[in-house]
């Protein structure tokens, strides 16, 4: 195959997806896709201008993807919607441009339904199954920012009530106060001297709870997460059980594994 570009997608290459679509085999029962089929994703909610990426080779557009980039009052989404390459390396790198695309848009996280012809395993290293199927998978973009977004909610204001929690994702050291979060950088000057409560743990074990993937406490018998004073336990579990996030987006699309 001729040198491949990934750009975005113009008007004109809209015959070119078509046949990218009659001519794909997918590698497994699939929904049928058309004219029909690809506009209606190009007017999918949260779909911009600069958000549908193509493949392109001298032979013509060999995948395309759709992300959508939505976001309400606790955090930013994006998803990738549509999703289809003649062959895996291609479908590989368009995930990888969408994760750069959702990057620069500040987005919180991704979320993709993995195509039959991927290999999860490889495209998907260090993404979060969210369903014992693999139908919906999700990438962590910026742990700080939405577990900062998650906790600037009045419930997390009520379980926290007459507590001072620090959470701390890495470098980063998140404060609850109120419904005002407050983060800083560890090490830093402003560093809190003390803290009534204080939960540790690392990108992937904040990404598996805040998915309900595995429950905190399971996260803590397995020491993937700290929290100090142990006499807090209860107290802390109870506002970990509250990040979990609901995967609040039907699947328009059926022919995922």
């Amino acid at each position: 195959m001729s040198k491949l570009t990934i750009r975005n997608y113009r008007p004109e290459d809209y015959s070119d997806v078509i046949k990218l679509y009659d001519a794909t085999d997918a590698g497994g029962p699939f929904l049928a896709r058309d004219g029909q089929y690809f506009n209606y994703f190009l007017s999918y909610p949260g779909v911009r201008q600069d958000s549908t990426f193509v493949a392109v080779s001298e032979d013509g557009v060999e995948g395309v993807a759709i992300i959508a980039i939505n976001q309400d009052r606790r955090y930013t989404t994006g998803k990738i919607i549509e999703l289809w390459a003649s062959e895996a390396a291609i479908g590989n790198a368009l995930v990888q441009k969408a994760v750069e695309y959702c990057d620069d848009q500040s987005a919180d996280k991704l979320e993709v339904c993995p195509p039959a012809f991927l290999d999860t395993g490889n495209t998907f290293a260090g993404w979060q199954k969210t369903s014992q199927r693999e139908v919906l998978m999700a990438k962590l973009l910026s742990p700080k920012l939405l577990l900062e977004a998650i906790f600037d909610d009045t419930t997390m204001s009520r379980i926290g009530s007459g507590k001072e929690f620090v959470f701390v994702c890495e470098n980063e050291i998140i404060k609850p106060e109120t419904s005002k979060i407050k983060a800083e950088t560890k090490g830093g000057e402003s560093q809190p001297n003390r803290s009534n409560i204080t939960v540790s743990a690392s990108p992937q074990t904040w990404l598996e709870i805040i998915f309900n993937s595995t429950s905190p406490g399971t996260a803590l018998l397995t020491r993937r997460i700290k929290i100090r004073p142990l006499k807090s336990l209860c107290r802390a579990l109870k506002m970990l059980l509250a990040t979990r996030i609901s995967r609040d987006w039907s699947l328009a699309i059926v022919d995922r594994r």
